[in-house]
Order: C-alpha cells, then sequence, then structure tokens
C-alpha cells in the first residue's frame, strides 16, 4: 500500500492541514516505526491509511493492482487494513467471543491460531475458564498488556495484508512490552502460515526502533526524515536523535 503526497485537514478546521503530502510505502514483511512529538500527526495518519478518514489531497494505492483504496467500501477496507489502537476497546463477554468480532464466521481452529500468533495462550492458560473467561467492561478484569494482546488476536483474525499498531505508552506492563514483539514477528514472519503483513509501528520508545525495517520521522504533519536506525542514529543532530535524547 503506498501514500502518495497525502494531505489532511478535518472538516471542523478545514484550511489548518493535520497532514502535509506524505509519501510512504507499507509492504508485506517490513516494519516501519512512525515517531514524533503528540501532535505531530502520528495517530491521525494511522487513522487515513486506515480508511477512517480520507484525505483532502492524494491518493492510497493498492499493489499491485492500482486500486484507489478509498474507494473501495468499509468492509473491504477494513479486510485490509486492521488497527491495535493503544487502548483497545473490548466487550463485556468471553474472550472468544471477543476475538472473534473481527470475523464472526471464524472457525475455532483459526481463532486458536490467531490467539497463538498473538502469543495470548500464557495468560488464557491460567484463567479458570480459559477461552470462556469474561474480561469485564472495557476489558477490567484484564491487564493493560492482556487487553493489548487480545486486540491484535483480533486483529490478525481478519487476516489483514498491513497491520497499525498504536504502541502502548511507557506506563504499560510488561505484556504490553512484550506484544510490540509479537506483533512484530506475527507480521513479518507471519507464524506458522507463513504469511507475511506490513506493520506501522506508531512508537513513542526509542527501545523499539532497532526492530524495525524504517523508521519515519513525523513533524508538524510533515515527514522530516526517513531511514534505518544506524542511518538516523550515526548523525546525532538528526531529527530523531533530537526528538528521543536518550539516542544520543
Amino acid at each position: 500500500i503506498s501514500l502518495d503526497k497525502v494531505s489532511f485537514s478535518y472538516k471542523s478546521s478545514p484550511d489548518k492541514s493535520i497532514l502535509k503530502d506524505i509519501s510512504l510505502k507499507l509492504e508485506r514483511g517490513k516494519v516501519i516505526a512512525l515517531v514524533g512529538k503528540n501532535g505531530s500527526g502520528k495517530t491521525t495518519l494511522g487513522s487515513v491509511i486506515a480508511g477512517l478518514y480520507a484525505p483532502q489531497d492524494g491518493k492510497i494505492t493498492l499493489h499491485p493492482s492500482g486500486i484507489d483504496f478509498n474507494e473501495l467500501d468499509r468492509k473491504s477496507q477494513t479486510s485490509l487494513i486492521q488497527v491495535v489502537p493503544q487502548h483497545p476497546a473490548l466487550f463485556d463477554t468471553t474472550i472468544k467471543e471477543n476475538v472473534a468480532y473481527s470475523n464472526p464466521d471464524a472457525s475455532d481452529d483459526n481463532i486458536d491460531k490467531a490467539l497463538e500468533l498473538a502469543n495470548c495462550n500464557d495468560f488464557i492458560s491460567k484463567l479458570d475458564d480459559g477461552l470462556n473467561y469474561n474480561v469485564g467492561r472495557n476489558g477490567m478484569r484484564l491487564s493493560g498488556g492482556q487487553r493489548q494482546r487480545l486486540a491484535l488476536a483480533r486483529a490478525l483474525l481478519s487476516d489483514p495484508c498491513c497491520l497499525i499498531l498504536d504502541e502502548p505508552t511507557s506506563a504499560m506492563d510488561v505484556e504490553g512490552e512484550t506484544a510490540v514483539t509479537d506483533a512484530v514477528h506475527a507480521c513479518r514472519d507471519g507464524g506458522a502460515e507463513g504469511q507475511s503483513r506490513g506493520l506501522l509501528l506508531i512508537t513513542h520508545r526509542a527501545s523499539t526502533l532497532q526492530i524495525a525495517d524504517m523508521i519515519v520521522v513525523l513533524k508538524d504533519g510533515k515527514v522530516v526524515e526517513q531511514g534505518t536506525y544506524k542511518q538516523l542514529t550515526k548523525n546525532k543532530k538528526s531529527e530523531l536523535c533530537e526528538l528521543m535524547a536518550e539516542l544520543v
């Protein structure tokens, strides 16, 4: 999926551009880390790529078909791009039903595979009711990292070609930390099925940057820098190093 000079502004403030001439490419098996200060447009960009908002200018294209992503219906868009938000919404029902929400017709076998790929089996095995464990309203009976893992399993169950992961905050628990690593593995290697996916990792942590194939730095809605971790950290005056002082 490629973005070509995509620009976006909210209807409430049409004169204020949130994204400006963004060009980007997401490929199967590749991990792109998107970094920037709060308010730089990271989450908005993720929403535009996912089809939640349509850009005012520019184009989002599927490859190799050349189809315009924004001409697809919403169901087709969600089958291609799935988002795991920083605070995923879970329903007051069982683990199994929460995961199956993205694909109600999924078989038990496919649900099990999605849970395995998201590395959920360890904590589920410790719950009294297993897959029938009721997570509570908004997943209140689970830890933050466990909620993140279930949201990842739910996203993977729909078998998207690209995944957008809005990384947990620095206050997230250890489960949340390792959930990021599992998301990278699920997308890059495809697990047992061997089906790789593109991953856009919206991150606030320097520790996760080294696992990315490419780092894109966003500033005031513009891509101001991109390159590998080695390339960008070599220059101590780079936008990335200025953004994350711990890299210097």
